[in-house]
């Protein structure tokens, strides 16, 4: 396949979805925020369908923590212990990257752990160890009640997007680790991918997988407030609101598309070549692949719609998502 037909857009929704949930993976334990699996987002009455959808669906879901408010910690570990991450199987695309990490402030995410090309490939019905991602928390991590596991993964082939989740999870340090932790923790800033504003990861092949963006990112101390005090929990029966991407000023885009084959650097905005005609076939859209601008199509049932940061592609058969919980 060459990079024209391969390469589909920085944020895009399948076009074979009919039920979100049933798309691909999500983490089962610990629970992320709003997940069915957590008592607490069941007794208010907060359980998100699309929990196995990339961020953005729809023009939903943003990144991080897929627009979910914080919620209670739902796991106690002790930095420096070996941690089993479980996910709920579906397709698994043949694998792809994944990276655990974790924050303290939702901005900031040193990652913990990652796996290159193969990630999750074995994750299907039936096969628990192929589900489960066994890491081990760093030693230096600080103590905090407020802390927050990141979970994300670029599928190896089909569509490219982004899926990401969080878990709201405690930390604890022993006493032989609390002078390392006073210096923070100290690891590679996870990678944001296949989302508005960011680079492009293609379809992997046998010359390419895009793993060098990865290498490429920079080192980050993370570390809890010093004055930190216990979260705000804003996850209740009455709070349970559907987040949206922000969609920005779309009239902040260059007049001019993109000139095919040119430089380009790969998080400038990708373009609808026909946004008078979004459901146009042919070629769709003009995106870059972190080298130079590339013409490409979006599968078939999407439509291309523009933000400030990038287009993305509509599901047709999934329409405009009015409402998330599960409970209504």
């Amino acid at each position: 396949m060459t990079k024209l037909t391969a390469l589909i857009i920085v944020f895009i929704a399948l076009s074979s979805y009919t039920t979100p949930t049933s798309a691909h993976l999500r983490i089962r334990d610990p629970p992320t925020r709003r997940s069915p699996e957590s008592s607490y987002y069941n007794q208010h009455k907060c359980i998100s369908n699309n929990l196995a959808s990339p961020v953005g669906f729809q023009g939903k879901f943003p990144y991080p923590c897929r627009g979910f408010a914080r919620g209670p910690a739902l796991k106690t570990w002790t930095a420096g212990q070996q941690i089993k991450v479980e996910i709920d199987p579906n397709a698994n695309h043949h694998g792809g990257h994944c990276e655990l990490a974790i924050s303290y402030d939702e901005k900031n995410f040193a990652v913990i752990y990652q796996a290159f090309d193969r990630c999750l490939a074995n994750c299907v019905t039936g096969n628990r160890a192929g589900c489960t991602i066994t890491a081990t928390l760093p030693a230096s991590l600080p103590a905090s009640k407020n802390a927050i596991l990141a979970w994300s993964w670029i599928a190896r082939e089909g569509n490219r997007e982004y899926f990401h989740g969080c878990s709201d999870i405690e930390i604890k340090t022993t006493k032989k680790a609390k002078r390392a932790a006073k210096k923070g923790y100290t690891g590679k800033k996870m990678l944001v991918a296949n989302y508005p504003g960011y680079p492009t990861i293609f379809e992997f092949n046998n010359t390419y997988n895009g793993a060098e963006l990865y290498k490429r990112q920079p080192s980050i101390t993370i570390a809890p407030s010093k004055n930190e005090k216990a979260a705000k929990i804003t996850a209740s029966a009455g709070g349970c609101p559907l987040p949206a991407f922000d969609m920005g000023d779309v009239s902040k885009l260059p007049k001019k598309l993109p000139v095919p084959n040119t430089p380009c650097k790969g998080n400038e905005p990708a373009r609808c070549l026909h946004p008078e005609d979004p459901g146009l076939n042919g070629l769709l859209f003009i995106a870059c692949d972190g080298t130079s601008w590339q013409q490409g199509s979006l599968s078939g049932g999407l439509k291309c719609v523009e933000t400030e940061k990038g287009m993305m592609g509509y599901s047709l058969s999934a329409g405009d998502l009015k409402d998330d919980n599960n409970y209504n």
